[in-house]
């Protein structure tokens, strides 16, 4: 079973931001014995978002999309994604709800692009965000399974780890070891070479 992340936005294409979340969520999942293949990043254009899930699509089992869930006209990672599953967002009243009482707690008031954040593909499960207006979701496709979540690390990673990551309790483990090193005072070659020395010894008992 293989992992793919995507992570969305300009801030990340062009070098204004550094994408930690990649980062980090590679790191949970591989400490949970979880196999990643593909991590890609690409801009806010629809199109672009399209064209990553379909590259990534035939080649993962789940597919975890980070950024673009957001009020402003750029924020478009759950409209590729509907296009993508030729399906039609519907609005969830659970997440309309969550919206007014963020907004209403800071003094904001409800606007036509604040309520594009709830909408959600048929199906999905919602996904708590304590921390922000842009609730996540989760939803099975095709016998996929997306994960969708803000692109603020702070929000981002706190929903990862309480409500993302045990849903995958039952998703298959590897069973690969991975033992590190650090070496200090010697070349990379000649720590190389007694490596496969070692290795070759191994193999000749």
């Amino acid at each position: 079973m293989s992992i793919a992340l995507l992570a969305t936005g300009d801030e990340l294409v062009i070098g204004d931001t550094l994408n930690t979340n990649s980062q980090q969520l590679a790191h949970i999942l591989h400490s949970e014995g979880l196999t990643l293949g593909f991590h890609l990043t690409c801009g806010d254009q629809e199109i672009g978002i399209l064209t990553a899930l379909q590259f990534l699509a035939p080649h993962h089992d789940i597919i975890i999309i980070t950024g673009g869930l957001g009020p402003t006209s750029d924020d478009r990672t759950r409209f590729a994604l509907a296009q993508f599953m030729n399906i039609v967002l519907q609005e969830y009243l659970l997440a309309s709800e969550h919206i007014e009482k963020r907004l209403k707690n800071a003094n904001l008031p409800m606007t036509e692009e604040n309520r594009q954040q709830a909408l959600f593909p048929p199906n999905a499960t919602l996904l708590p965000n304590p921390l922000g207006t842009a609730m996540g979701c989760y939803l099975q496709w095709n016998g996929k399974l997306f994960f969708l979540l803000p692109g603020p690390p702070r929000e981002c990673l706190p929903m990862f780890n309480t409500y993302a990551l045990p849903l995958l309790g039952n998703a298959q483990r590897n069973n690969t070891v991975l033992l590190k090193w650090r070496l200090f005072g010697s070349a990379e070659g000649q720590i190389a070479q007694q490596f496969d020395d070692a290795l070759a010894t191994l193999d000749c008992e």
